[in-house]
């Protein structure tokens, strides 16, 4: 009886799991046609990455097909999603300095143009979206992964040595990271930000734990702004190559400021090394050993 109860313990969570991302994601997706908005895009992003997390850790524990080919349509989603998110970021950075730094109009201009395009771009093929081809997807991944949790393919410590290893992961490239390489600080990003929509999923699994999610979305805004400002310059200087205005020097003191933003930045990313650790503790599946 006991080995039953585990059983139906691990598939109602996944099940669980499984319904109410994609219920979520649905949510989002209508709200997003009706109304389109800042705050609409924002919370499809974060369904969509939610998403994913799932589907990767379902990956992990077993790989198939379905889940494959539905992770390649929302992930094909998501990006369509990400420069507006970047355009519509540096747009309200651009709101807080061009006062300081008039030059930036005619970047901030070419911001809203951008902004335009890609908000028209978006909502043309939102309706192309197939919800019923997700659903479906979603139907198959279900049957598939009560086959193999019956089959004791999959186990409880397997989920939490999964977390755990994902945890393990941030850390080793979090040492790794240097200020010189920002590559290396957008390895960190995508590792933790993997992580910490892995342990929201994974929270319903032992829901009396005690998870440190505000400290986790302390370093991940961290990590967040970092990557904005590198963005940010990118496309500046992207920008600057191509306009014929303006003498390409005079946009260096608005260059020499987001740098030393940067360095800051930086800088506070660093000095969370003391803090990283107590993002993981082995007590939260401790009911599992």
């Amino acid at each position: 009886m006991a080995e039953i109860t585990r059983k139906d313990r691990i598939i109602s969570f996944f099940v669980d799991a499984l319904d109410k991302t994609f219920s979520n994601y649905s949510k989002r997706y209508k709200s997003c046609i009706k109304n389109f908005s800042d705050d609409s895009v924002h919370d499809i992003r974060v369904s969509i990455r939610r998403f994913i997390a799932l589907l990767k850790l379902f990956e992990s524990l077993y790989p198939n097909e379905y889940i494959s080919q539905l992770k390649r349509v929302i992930k094909q989603q998501l990006k369509s999603f990400s420069k507006l998110r970047d355009t519509d970021v540096q747009i309200g950075n651009m709101k807080e300095v061009i006062h300081k730094e008039p030059v930036l109009y005619t970047f901030y201009n070419d911001l809203l143009k951008n902004e335009s395009r890609l908000i028209e771009n978006i909502q043309e093929s939102l309706p192309d979206y197939n919800i019923i081809e997700i659903e479906g997807l979603v139907l198959f991944i279900k049957m598939e992964l009560k086959k193999a949790i019956t089959a004791n393919l999959i186990t409880e410590n397997q989920i939490i040595m999964i977390a755990k290893q994902a945890f393990i992961r941030v850390m080793d490239l979090y040492e790794e990271a240097n200020s010189k390489d920002l590559d290396s600080i957008h390895k960190v990003r995508l590792a933790f930000k993997n992580y910490r929509y892995l342990m929201e999923i994974l929270q319903t699994l032992e829901p009396d734990s005690k998870y440190n999610f505000d400290a986790m979305k302390q370093f991940q805004t961290i990590l967040g702004n970092i990557q904005d400002n590198v963005s940010l310059l990118r496309d500046l200087q992207s920008f600057i190559t191509i306009q014929t205005v303006i003498p390409d020097d005079a946009y260096t003191p608005a260059i020499n400021e987001i740098l030393k933003q940067r360095e800051e930045l930086v800088k506070e990313f660093l000095n969370y090394k003391d803090k990283l650790p107590a993002l993981w503790n082995d007590n939260y599946y401790k009911k599992s050993e």
